[in-house]
């Protein structure tokens, strides 16, 4: 394998090491549910979810986690935000401004 910036090739132990490097710093690494909240906290669009039917409004870090509690897509979320209209005729999915 050629290094594209030195032009030079590595040896066979050293692209040994740097695939077990790599595959022990991220594959197959999973964030825990703490990490996943931080992240979307700070990078995430809240959401606040409104069940016309029992009154009871939610509040999610992302738009991912509402899709995930509402067992559907992140498109079909983004959808009902931009029409707002409530998805399955039941719930108001909205931009929330403070979580």
């Amino acid at each position: 394998m050629k290094d594209k910036a030195t032009g030079r090739k590595h040896s066979e132990e050293t692209i040994s090491k740097i695939v077990a490097s790599v595959s022990a710093s991220m594959l197959g690494h999973e964030h825990s549910e703490e990490t996943r909240r931080k992240i979307g906290e700070t990078m995430g669009t809240s959401v606040k979810v409104t069940d016309n039917e029992t009154g009871i409004t939610n509040l999610y870090y992302s738009k991912r986690q509402a899709a995930k509690e509402l067992n559907t897509s992140l498109a079909t979320v983004r959808r009902y935000i931009i029409i707002g209209k409530p998805y399955m005729g039941r719930f108001l999915i909205e931009i929330n401004s403070k979580l």
